[in-house]
């Protein structure tokens, strides 16, 4: 619909109109600028692992009388929450942006659906860092080299990754490749996601969101106090279990609601101030002394990635560019790969520059931070290609939904602070 015509159609309505500029969104009504989100985030989670990797050299200045790492942001690493609110985000959007779509919602559908999207490439990846070591080790003796044999997970480690309960107990929270920890806890949220959208048809998405948020965070109150002094895998149980996220999940899911609904315009300079109130959450909660970083993280990050999506996608075109072109989009194809499989391979390539090329500090950062990323990426791709593009195509198969009835009356999100009206929503421009 022309963007005249939208705003024409929410006036009508009675919707609010905050401007022009509207979401960028495909035919499928994709939101383009996820792409560059998702992308972001997978950077961000790819160069924390890489700074770790190469021994967290450090970059410092002073400046307001205080001493700064030029590697903060890395050190703050918030890919996997932005991964968390681009989730919410993906999962909402769909059953609000046509009429029906909460009210059509099958949790079946949506099992079957998430089973072939995370499954099968997960259960691969899991395979090929068990072999990747192995082949490592056969090379290295085939070239007349030393290495090590390095050993293999027991059947607990087995059983809890397959079954995505690793995540929930110390001995396995960081097993067999420390990432994986977070793909314990999506599936956790994607157990529970029908029960959320439940609770939106019967209580609305208002009371549904509060009660998200509020429980996230008293949990934080309680749950992370309880485990301070506790080991470092008891503390990550505690602290990576996914009512801790919902708070995220649930900002990403009002982004989701505000993108999708035509009677809210958001004006290029609202969008503007909605980025600069992003980067400065971001900005404030990672500069809080002491442990608050850790015990606000929740809460703090859903108030930044929720305004950063609602605002990037009303933002102008040429903001809106750097985050939906053709070059961010193949990436983004690769994101969940590079995800599954980049811890241990960087590590290796991390080793691989120590022990043959004897690099060190900043010359084996920057190493990491370019050969690394090269040699994941070409894994990932190839990975890709052969353990999650078939599957993810079987994927598409399947709806979340199932068709409304000509006849049924459409059934759309209760707005926040309404008595359950029905809104119109739609794909975007």
């Amino acid at each position: 619909m022309p963007t005249s015509s939208k705003r024409e159609a929410a006036a009508a309505a009675g919707g609010v109109d905050l401007g022009v500029a509207g979401p960028a969104a495909g035919d499928a009504g994709r939101v383009g600028v996820i792409d560059g989100l998702r992308v972001l985030a997978m950077l961000w989670v790819f160069y924390h692992h890489a700074y770790s990797a190469a021994g967290t050299p450090g970059l410092s200045f002073s400046a307001f009388g205080r001493t700064f790492d030029a590697f903060h942001v890395l050190r703050m690493s918030a890919g996997v929450d932005l991964f968390m609110v681009i989730s919410g985000f993906c999962l909402f959007y769909p059953l609000v942006r046509r009429p029906g779509g909460l009210a059509g919602f099958e949790a079946r559908r949506f099992y079957l659906k998430r089973f072939w999207r995370l499954s099968p490439a997960y259960y691969a990846a899991i395979v090929f860092v068990v072999l990747q070591p192995v082949a490592l080790v056969l090379l290295y003796r085939a070239l007349g080299r030393d290495a090590d044999w390095q050993p293999l997970p027991d059947l607990w480690q087995w059983v809890t990754h397959l079954t995505y309960t690793h995540s929930l107990f110390p001995s396995t929270w960081g097993g067999i490749n420390p990432s994986f920890w977070a793909i314990g806890l999506f599936a956790q949220l994607y157990l529970v996601f029908p029960l959320v959208v439940a609770a939106v048809r019967r209580w609305g998405l208002l009371g549904t969101l509060g009660a998200m948020a509020g429980l996230s965070i008293a949990y934080d109150l309680v749950a992370q106090p309880l485990v301070a002094g506790a080991g470092f895998e008891t503390q990550m149980v505690v602290q990576t279990f996914f009512v801790g996220y919902w708070i995220q999940f649930a900002a990403g899911m009002a982004a989701a609601w505000v993108v999708a609904n035509d009677r809210i315009r958001v004006h290029a300079a609202a969008a503007a101030a909605l980025l600069v109130l992003a980067v400065g959450v971001y900005a404030a909660w990672s500069l809080l002394p002491g442990d608050w970083p850790s015990r606000s993280r929740h809460a703090a990050l859903a108030a930044s990635f929720g305004p950063l999506i609602v605002g990037l996608a009303y933002a102008t075109p040429p903001v809106r560019w750097c985050f939906a072109n053709r070059a961010v989009s193949r990436l983004a194809v690769v994101s969940f790969t590079v995800y599954l499989i980049h811890q241990p391979t960087l590590w290796y390539f991390s080793e691989f520059c120590r022990k043959e090329l004897a690099l060190t500090g900043g010359p084996l950062l920057v190493a990491i931070f370019t050969g690394g990323l090269a040699a994941t990426l070409v894994t990932a791709t190839a990975f890709y290609f052969v353990a999650e593009r078939p599957f993810y195509r079987r994927s598409k198969r399947y709806r979340m939904t199932r068709e409304p009835s000509p006849a049924a009356a459409p059934a759309s999100v209760p707005a926040p602070g309404a008595d359950r009206p029905r809104l119109p929503v739609s794909a975007g421009a």
